[in-house]
């Protein structure tokens, strides 16, 4: 019963990988940007294949939600860790995690990643459902998760995107 719980945040924080994987791989030039202001640069091609790499591990949750989580788990850890490091540089650039849509580091942006780090975690030791499995047993149930988790994702994108425009939870603001 405990997995079953974890199922609409952890599709929630897939979700949100592969909307954000989607946008870098249209748009790769914000998150090359942003590397390079951390002295990291990265090549065109690889922030495409990173940008597979989130669409396939947010799509893994679907049939395996165990090793999806670990590598979920992972994922967002680094770009916590990301976000964390410009933060304390004081740095506005956006991060590109979203494409070419403007996200500044933030303490919004630290805290989903944080959550999100830790509903994957809880995941790894109490795994929910597939979700293939979960919407062939209760259809009804599968379509109400399914669209909770793209809600919150969605939500959370625009979160993102608008918060820091009008100071909530700014990097460097008290």
């Amino acid at each position: 019963m405990t997995g079953e719980v974890l199922l609409p945040p952890l599709l929630a924080a897939a979700a949100i990988l592969v909307l954000a994987g989607l946008a870098k791989s249209w748009q790769p030039e914000p998150a090359i940007r942003f590397a390079a202001t951390l002295a990291v640069p990265l090549p065109w091609l690889f922030v495409r294949v990173a940008a597979v790499v989130e669409i396939v591990v947010g799509l893994g949750v679907l049939w395996r939600p165990r090793p999806a989580a670990v590598a979920i788990a992972v994922l967002y850890a680094l770009f916590m860790g990301l976000v964390a490091r410009q933060l304390r540089r004081g740095g506005g650039l956006p991060c590109g995690c979203l494409g070419d849509r403007e996200v500044q580091p933030s303490r919004l942006h630290l805290f989903l990643n944080g959550a999100c780090v830790c509903v994957a975690c809880l995941a790894v030791f109490a795994p929910p459902p597939a979700f293939a499995t979960f919407a062939a047993a209760r259809p009804f149930e599968a379509v109400l998760v399914g669209f909770a988790a793209v809600a919150v994702a969605l939500l959370s994108q625009v979160g993102l995107v608008f918060a820091p425009t009008i100071g909530a939870w700014q990097g460097g603001r008290a």
